[in-house]
């Protein structure tokens, strides 16, 4: 089946995209578009191609709620690279002309910070942290991780960003406009109904988000309910 590729989504679509919880190919009418992709302050068209729900929770879990990113707190360096492989995963998902593999290789082969990066990573390694203080420790590892991240995650951070949010649909769907309000409604509606709040909430969804928001509307319902009897409870007691 020959499916149609069109152009950057940064100019405004010509046909609005479905409302419901549909694949991204669905949203963007295409499964492969040529976008242009910020690159170190400058634009590049690349290939990409769009992630259905299993491909993009495949890549790892991640949450556009904002009422459950609230709840995830960057406490450490291995949080932060889990989270860093997952954006990447994704980057690697939809890039198709050029590949993440190939950008990799530009990248390696002339950019010579690279190089510098690694090279004072290996000396900050051979210092005995035994022999260091506890402040002046607690400095050189967290200059080591640093390194170790810039080292580890290649890719400029405007594309790196860019490309996260178009493969989670961002910039075409609904999600981030959904609000406390509206999970509650949407929650209360489906406890009377005995369905789910995303039958509820009407808008532009992937087919990865129903999951978020059911989560989101439950919890949102049961601290109102938790608010409700602890009024209640002090009413009672005056």
């Amino acid at each position: 089946m020959v499916r149609q590729e069109v152009n950057s989504c940064l100019t405004p679509n010509t046909k609005d995209p479905p409302i419901g919880y549909n694949p991204a190919e669905v949203i963007r009418g295409a499964l492969f578009n040529w976008v242009q992709v910020p690159v170190n302050g400058t634009y590049v068209w690349c290939k990409l191609r769009c992630l259905n729900g299993a491909q993009s929770e495949v890549c790892g879990k991640v949450t556009l709620v904002e009422l459950l990113k609230q709840k995830e707190t960057v406490k450490d360096f291995d949080k932060l690279a889990e989270i860093r492989n997952i954006q990447e995963n994704l980057c690697k998902a939809v890039l198709v002309y050029p590949s993440f593999n190939e950008i990799e290789k530009i990248i390696f082969d002339e950019d010579t910070v690279i190089k510098d990066k690694r090279d004072r990573l290996a000396e900050l390694k051979k210092v005995d942290l035994s022999s260091l203080p506890k402040e002046q420790k607690a400095e050189l590892l967290a200059d080591m991780e640093k390194e170790e991240m810039f080292i580890s995650f290649l890719l400029p951070e405007d594309m790196f960003a860019f490309l996260t949010s178009w493969a989670l649909c961002v910039d075409v769907s609904d999600i981030k406009k959904v609000n406390k309000e509206m999970l509650l409604h949407a929650g209360l509606l489906a406890r009377a109904g005995h369905d789910n709040p995303t039958a509820h909430l009407s808008g532009v969804f992937t087919d990865r988000d129903p999951d978020d928001l059911n989560e989101a509307a439950w919890s949102v319902v049961a601290d109102f309910d938790k608010q409700r009897d602890i009024a209640r409870k002090a009413k009672r007691g005056k």
